[in-house]
């Protein structure tokens, strides 16, 4: 028999670490008592009628499924002191729409949030390191996440089908792991990290509308299938420390330009062996215009054209208003009839 919330019995069994306490289990709410530590594998898991829970600070550690498949549960709380969270807690957990780890916690689990198709808001501390495999995948709602200077890594397919807009990695990210942003079909801006050294397998494929990337200075290797697939993709910033690139690395994209910080030769020695798309046009060092990157990011471009095309219409709307005031009073100066005089009577 399943005991019952906050009973003796539940008490203790969840003390005493075990497993599965609650699964499949159809309570609807339940309160933790303080003295908890640790939740046990699956203590939740399947509790499709669960909508809410408080985790109490004196929990530590969380373990792996404790709420997956909790398909109601649209509220959780998670109190400072949880520094460990297990594989898939929350895997699908279809209504949970926001969440914010507190700055205990140290990572974010494999398969933590995967399948969460509502989940469009996530706050994530300082104290995470690692994003580990398939954290984020499937959370087809999730348009946007800020990841904080503290993560070192980010696992294969954490983020992959989601989605994200824009991505911005910190410099403190040291690897990311194949098809991390794979899928990410409304992605349009990518930064990446200026310590990172290699772009893995299929780390950016079927990015369907992503126009540019401009790799940092510090990736020597570009793996099989990198960017493949991603249609919309016409420009690529390759600095000269790249020392291999996949024959497939650009499979199926309509890449026009490659602007190659070194020059004719170099390129000639290093890649005498790649598969380049047809057509592809190669701007060597000398004749990249001051070495802009900026010449390959159309996000930035098109702001700026579009900050001084405002500019202009300003510009132009005063300098027109002040035309047609002064061809106003002109033609009242001008054509005006003066005023009648009357004559004073006799």
């Amino acid at each position: 028999q399943t005991p019952q919330p906050g009973s003796p019995l539940q008490n203790r069994k969840l003390n005493s670490n075990a497993t599965g306490v609650f699964e499949d289990d159809d309570l609807v709410a339940i309160t933790l008592p303080s003295t908890l530590q640790f939740i046990g594998n699956r203590t939740f898991r399947n509790c499709v009628n669960l909508t809410s829970i408080t985790i109490p600070s004196s929990v530590h550690t969380i373990g792996d499924r404790v709420f997956a498949n909790c398909t109601s549960l649209e509220n959780i709380s998670i109190s400072y002191g949880v520094t460990s969270l297990g594989d898939a807690v929350f895997f699908g957990c279809t209504r949970l729409s926001e969440i914010e780890l507190p700055n205990s916690v140290l990572n974010v689990g494999v398969s933590m949030f995967k399948d969460c198709i509502r989940l469009k808001t996530v706050t994530l501390p300082n104290s995470i390191r690692t994003i580990d495999n398939n954290a984020f995948e499937n959370c087809s709602s999730l348009e946007h996440i800020t990841l904080p200077s503290s993560i070192v890594e980010i696992g294969a397919a954490a983020f992959k089908n989601t989605a994200l807009t824009a991505i911005v990695l910190p410099d403190s990210i040291i690897t990311l792991g194949e098809e991390a942003f794979a899928q990410c079909e409304l992605l349009t801006s990518v930064a990446l990290s200026n310590n990172l050294t290699v772009l893995c397998e299929s780390t950016f494929s079927n990015c369907t509308k992503l126009t540019s990337i401009i790799i940092p200075d510090s990736i020597a290797t570009i793996e099989d299938l990198a960017f493949s697939k991603s249609v919309a993709l016409s420009s690529v910033y390759i600095p000269s420390r790249v020392s291999s690139i996949s024959d497939t690395a650009f499979e199926e994209c309509p890449i026009v330009t490659i602007y190659f910080e070194g020059s004719q030769v170099l390129w000639a020695e290093m890649f005498k062996d790649s598969v380049l798309p047809n057509k592809v046009v190669l701007i060597y060092d000398s004749t990249i215009p001051a070495i802009d990157k900026t010449i390959v990011n159309p996000v930035s471009a098109d702001m700026e054209m579009e900050s001084e095309s405002e500019i202009d219409t300003v510009i132009i709307a005063v300098i027109a208003a002040f035309l047609i005031n002064a061809a106003i009073a002109y033609i009242w100066i001008r054509y005006r009839k003066p005023p009648i005089k009357k004559l004073p009577k006799q």
